[in-house]
């Protein structure tokens, strides 16, 4: 638990009055059909965490019910390091799940290109 902790303490440090693009942090979304489940993540690239979690979506402008309160407490609650992900997270394991079922369907690993590779 204490890992998860530091994980979460790290994110919170974030200057909420910055953008999230420049601390390489990206919003994403788990659309689950009548809803979504609402995240960050920081890494180098959108494309890295696409390749990882493909069922998320990328938001590359911020919404308008996304207020500075609400911005903080995803920070705060749902923000993830993609090279440090916490070894026991329900809404990534659960992510993960949906992506070895995303992969399966497709029959092979076919992975979306990151914008500096195209």
């Amino acid at each position: 638990m204490r890992g998860v902790r530091r994980h979460f303490e790290r994110c919170a440090r974030i200057d909420l009055n910055t953008r999230a693009e420049d601390d390489n942090l990206y919003l994403f979304c788990y659309d689950y059909g009548t809803g979504g489940v609402w995240c960050y993540f920081r890494a180098q690239h959108p494309n890295d965490v696409r390749r990882k979690f493909p069922t998320l979506t990328y938001v590359d402008e911020q919404p308008t019910w996304l207020t500075p309160k609400e911005r903080g407490r995803l920070l705060t609650t749902m923000c993830f390091d993609l090279n440090a992900l916490p070894s026991s997270n329900h809404f990534l394991e659960a992510l993960e799940r949906s992506a070895d079922e995303y992969f399966a369907s497709l029959g092979e690993q076919v992975l979306p290109p990151r914008d500096d590779e195209k």
